[in-house]
């Protein structure tokens, strides 16, 4: 093994990698304007309101509790599956949507 590298099972990592490749400081990229990165925009998120979250949490402790009990897989006429994509879907709507 090479002098300052630390093993990790099969691979190997070096002890000191330049820090742009650790983690690329993205303050430093030249912005234009709005906030635009390379000529594209920014996502800009919003915390979802409460009453979002809690529909979101909802829908997906439903949906894992359906898996495995058939009563409740028995009352909800969607798929589980398709019931945690809604899920999270709703919270998707819910971060990107201001005041939703």
């Amino acid at each position: 093994m090479a002098a300052g590298a630390k093993s990790l099972g099969i691979l190997f990592f070096p002890a000191a990698l330049p820090a742009y490749m650790i983690a690329p400081n993205l303050s430093r990229v030249p912005r234009g304007p709005n906030g635009t990165m390379w000529g594209i925009s920014m996502l800009r998120l919003t915390p979802p309101t409460i009453t979002t979250f809690l529909i979101s949490v909802v829908l997906a402790a439903v949906a894992v509790a359906g898996q495995y009990v058939d009563q409740i897989s028995n009352l909800v006429p969607v798929n589980m599956f398709w019931l945690a994509v809604i899920a999270y879907v709703v919270l998707f709507v819910g971060n990107i949507v201001r005041g939703i």
